[in-house]
Parts: C-alpha cells; sequence; structure tokens
C-alpha cells in the first residue's frame, strides 16, 4: 500500500467527518435560533400576564351592585383563588419554563461552539493530510 493511498483514506474519514460534524452544527443551530423564538414569545406571555394581573378582581362587586354577603363571597374567591392561581402561573410557572429554556439556550451555544472548534481542527487535519499526499506523490 503507497503512502498517498492511505493519506487519502484519512482525507476521506476527515472529509466524513467534517460533512457529519457540519450537519450536527446545522441542526443545533436551527434548535437554538427554535428556543430563542420560543423564549422571547414567553418572556412576552409574562410580560401579557403581568399587565393584565388586575383584570382579575374587575368589575369589582359590592353589596350594592350584588346580592349582599355574595359580593363579599365572589371577591375573596377572586383574590384568594383566581388572582393567586394567575399570578402563580406568571410568577412561578412561566418562570420556571422561562429558566428551563435558557440553560438548554446556554448547553447548545456550548456545543456549537465546541462544534465548531472541533471542525476548525478538522480542517486544519484535512489541510495537512493533502500536503503530505502531495508530498508523497511526489516522492513516488
Amino acid at each position: 500500500m503507497s503512502e498517498s493511498f492511505v493519506i487519502t483514506n484519512k482525507l476521506m474519514m476527515v472529509d466524513r467527518s467534517i460533512g457529519i460534524s457540519k450537519q450536527v452544527l446545522s441542526s443545533k443551530q436551527d434548535d437554538l435560533e427554535r428556543l430563542e423564538k420560543a423564549h422571547s414569545e414567553l418572556v412576552e406571555v409574562q410580560g401579557d400576564f403581568s399587565d393584565v394581573e388586575g383584570e382579575c378582581s374587575k368589575p369589582e362587586f359590592t353589596s350594592n351592585n350584588f346580592e349582599g354577603e355574595n359580593a363579599k363571597d365572589v371577591t375573596e374567591i377572586r383574590e384568594d383563588g383566581l388572582k393567586t392561581s394567575f399570578i402563580a402561573m406568571s410568577e412561578e410557572q412561566i418562570k420556571k419554563v422561562i429558566e428551563e429554556i435558557e440553560e438548554k439556550i446556554e448547553q447548545i451555544e456550548e456545543g456549537i461552539s465546541s462544534l465548531e472548534s472541533n471542525i476548525s481542527s478538522m480542517e486544519s487535519r484535512k489541510e495537512e493530510l493533502e500536503k503530505k499526499k502531495e508530498e508523497a506523490r511526489k516522492n513516488e
């Protein structure tokens, strides 16, 4: 087996590895784009929840415009149940999902950085192999 044949095989393996890595990189970039969009939309939804939080207690019921003690009961249900749940959804549940998305974004960004570094290294290795192949052909 000639040296140029061995180098050619190594070049093919490096080329395949570069191709696969670029496909994975593209996929991760797509994932990142989708997560960033979802993050942005969730932050907007969380803001919308905050903007309409006061709407939970409208209209205000009093004994004058609602059947006596029923006004107090309805107001308590709103304050203790509906408004509390509304706030919990905005401040706890949506916030938790936003934080999870931020963590996933960070992981993907680290993966992208690592892939880009690996691709760069493989491309340098490919250049070295191409030079060696050229030298091996000259020496044959």
